[in-house]
């Protein structure tokens, strides 16, 4: 029975960052890029898909909307530094989003 619960959560944690992927592509579609440009997880927000600085905050400020969390909450504005403007690729604010969410 131990196994069997161990392969459901592992299949729930794919199911969890397969959607968490989807719904982060779903977002850069709709704001910064159109649909020629292929979205995979290793892809880069600077170099693949050309944001800026100001686009990825915009980014972090969309997804903190959608789901409803603040990067910002344990820090001061002072000590900000935006977390998905450390990570590079779509993969990274994927474990962002999963580190986040279980909070």
């Amino acid at each position: 029975m131990e196994e069997r619960q161990k392969l459901m959560r592992k299949l729930i944690s794919i199911f969890t960052r397969i959607t968490l992927f989807c719904v982060v592509k779903k977002i850069l579609r709709e704001e910064f890029v159109d649909e020629r440009v292929t979205i995979k997880p290793s892809t880069v927000l600077v170099d693949d898909l050309g944001l800026d600085s100001l686009e990825i905050v915009e980014l972090e400020s969309i997804i903190e909307e959608r789901f409803n969390i603040d990067f910002t909450s344990d820090k001061t504005v002072a000590e900000h530094t935006s977390r998905i403007m450390l990570k590079h690729t779509i993969n990274d604010i994927v474990q962002i989003l999963e580190e986040e969410l279980v909070k």
